[in-house]
């Protein structure tokens, strides 16, 4: 789990973007939960676009419509059905926690031959299943992909 701290917040066309102090590594489609901002912010949230330049809006089309002039970074764009709020500075947190599970602890007992012995040996497990999902996770995303849906190599294939 990764707590970001909030700097800015605006509404526009009842979709919202959070800047935060820093960058993340959260993707298009992932879940996050904003709280302590106020104002109608404060909610759990799924990620539609990481803008990096001020949001003005969305088209009659439904696009997203940028003003071009302004370089924003760090910000998260989500859906949010209340009254327009205009940007201004913030404080709060943005929690993403990271779901991603390429192996399980059973896939490795299966792969190793093995089975847990003792609670510190699934606790161990467990730490290094863990580390495994978030490095494939950190790859997957520095590689372009942002979920398993978008891999281009599974698309088309029959899931036995």
């Amino acid at each position: 789990m990764a707590v970001f701290t909030v700097t800015h917040a605006q509404r526009v066309n009842d979709y919202a973007v959070i800047q935060t102090l820093e960058s993340t590594d959260i993707t298009i489609g992932q879940q996050i939960v904003v709280a302590g901002v106020g104002n109608n912010f404060d909610a759990t949230y799924i990620v539609q676009a990481i803008p990096t330049f001020l949001f003005a809006g969305v088209t009659s089309e439904g696009d997203f419509e940028y003003n071009y002039e302004f370089t924003i970074t760090n910000q998260i764009l989500v859906k949010s059905n209340f009254d327009d709020y205009q940007r201004a500075a913030a404080t709060g947190t943005v929690t993403w926690t990271q779901t991603c599970s390429w192996t399980t602890v059973g896939n490795t007992q299966e792969f190793l031959g093995i089975s847990s012995a003792t609670a510190n040996d699934t606790a161990y497990l467990t730490t290094c299943v863990a580390a495994a999902n978030a490095w494939c996770f950190r790859r997957r995303v520095s590689a372009g992909y942002h979920d398993r849906s978008t891999d281009r190599r599974r698309r088309g294939r029959k899931q036995f």
